[in-house]
């Protein structure tokens, strides 16, 4: 593909496939619909951009989703139609909408008691909440595409701008700061507000644990927010400066002058920026929607005797009362959950579905790294430099290890912040500068490498590890 298909300057793009890899908690449907999105094109009900996704392969087995998306055009061509006329304005204005009907559906439902629906209306607000998980993600591209190609971008136009290694390094994380507090930070600083005016502060967290209690829940359904993260959100606020933000933005400005961008690559950057806070944002409107349809689900799965896990493998299209009495639907549900289900698409068509092990053969034949040697590298989220063991934790159910370790994993997401705030530093398989791991990491200060798409598999449990995280290096020692 040559650059002259772009309306802006980038590196070349090599033969070789690029692929997004992971893994994480959560079946399909429900709780992660994205690459239904994907596989049917809603996206292009809302744009039309000038290149298809690739190719992608979900595959679906257990309680777990692995991933393998060939996105790099896909990335630059969001990245391109963003830049051109009114596109940016236009989106923006789809997203408040769609904001504000998360917002609704998520006022008028978390508050009441899933046992005083009807088996109808029970089904009719799980399907409404997943189809608008579609909608958000498919109205809402920016983030993830952009944000994970905005790493190699930058990085290629600093070398081209002749900035040392050095010194780019450090300015790197600069230019992706945005004007916007995150979403994060303003439930810290409500949390913080009404605490301490609060008369009886045990009332207090109580009551805000129920109006943040979608604050931990993700794609593996609801986790309780309870008074002490209420506390701990308070405390966090404190960390928080408006003048420090001003500051970075600021110094953003003058980098960019230092270094002669020209109005595109400003703007470019400044997409860059909205990806970072919008990452967090998007976040916490899906995180809402994941609460509502997991109590849902748990009320369904009472009254129909068939287990939640089970339910998460069925779509909102195919989901009705007389399916769920319907043994037939039933058997095929649990058949999906058992052997495995793999939505697939090929040269940016129509995503076909492969059930059990024919699906896992595909799946696995994708080959896409290479893995050699005792050394990771990935970018720097948050620099530093630490030693320790490494323990590779998938699953924020898992216990929290009681001594200092360096949390390896292919993501992270809200319920990760237990290992977030205990661990020494943070690598992950995937991510750009924009991911969650990314942004945790600079409000923790924790040293973290993102974007290795290997940690996982070259490292170990029990693995006495160096994290070189002002040179994005893993070496195991």
């Amino acid at each position: 593909m040559s650059s002259d298909e772009f309306s802006y300057p980038q590196p070349p793009l090599s033969e070789a496939k690029v692929w997004l890899v992971g893994q994480r908690p959560g079946t399909p449907a429900f709780l992660d619909p994205y690459m239904k999105v994907w596989s049917d094109k809603h996206i292009e009900q809302y744009y039309q951009f000038s290149r298809p996704y690739e190719d992608g392969y979900w595959l679906f087995r257990g309680e777990t989703s692995l991933f393998k998306l060939n996105i790099r055009k896909f990335g630059y061509s969001v990245l391109d139609y963003f830049l051109l006329d009114n596109n940016f304005k236009e989106y923006l204005r789809k997203w408040d909408k769609i904001k504000k009907q998360t917002q609704t559906i998520w006022f008028i439902n978390y508050k009441k008691t899933t046992v005083d629906l009807s088996d109808e209306e029970l089904v009719d607000l799980v399907c409404k909440c997943q189809n608008l998980l579609e909608v958000i993600w498919a109205v809402s591209p920016l983030a993830a595409m952009i944000g994970d190609m905005a790493t190699e971008w930058t990085n290629w136009w600093l070398e081209k701008k002749n900035v040392p290694a050095e010194e780019a390094k450090i300015i790197f994380p600069k230019l992706f700061c945005y004007p916007k507090i995150s979403e994060t930070i303003k439930r810290q600083i409500a949390i913080s507000r009404k605490m301490r005016f609060s008369l009886n502060k045990n009332k207090t967290a109580l009551r805000l644990a129920q109006e943040f209690a979608y604050a931990k829940s993700n794609f593996d359904g609801y986790v309780e927010y309870t008074i002490d993260d209420v506390l701990k959100a308070a405390e966090a606020a404190r960390n928080f400066s408006k003048k420090e933000q001003r500051q970075s933005v600021k110094i953003k400005k003058s980098i960019l002058k230092k270094l002669g961008a020209t109005e595109q690559e400003k703007n470019i950057f400044s997409l860059f920026g909205y990806c970072q806070y919008n990452r967090d944002e998007r976040m916490s409107y899906e995180q809402r929607l994941f609460v509502l349809i997991d109590r849902v689900l748990s009320e369904l799965s009472k009254r129909f005797l068939i287990d939640v896990a089970t339910l998460k493998y069925s779509f909102s299209e195919e989901l009705t009362v007389e399916k769920l009495r319907d043994e037939k639907f039933r058997q095929m549900l649990k058949e999906r959950q058992k052997n495995g289900l793999l939505v697939y698409w090929k040269d940016g068509k129509i995503g076909e579905y492969l059930l059990g092990q024919a699906g896992s053969i595909l799946f696995d034949g994708v080959q896409v790294d290479s893995i050699q040697g005792d050394k990771v590298k990935g970018q720097v989220a948050f620099k530093g430099k630490v030693k320790g063991v490494v323990r590779i934790i998938n699953n924020p159910k898992e216990n929290v290890p009681d001594e200092p370790f360096v949390l390896v994993t292919s993501m992270t997401s809200p319920d990760f912040i237990q290992f977030l705030r205990k661990c020494v530093a943070v690598v992950t398989d995937e991510g750009g500068i924009t991911c969650h791991a990314a942004i945790l990491s600079r409000e923790l200060k924790k040293p973290c490498i993102i974007g290795t798409k290997i940690a996982t598999q070259v490292l170990h449990d029990g693995d006495l590890v160096e994290v070189d995280a002002d040179n994005g290096v893993v070496r195991k020692l």
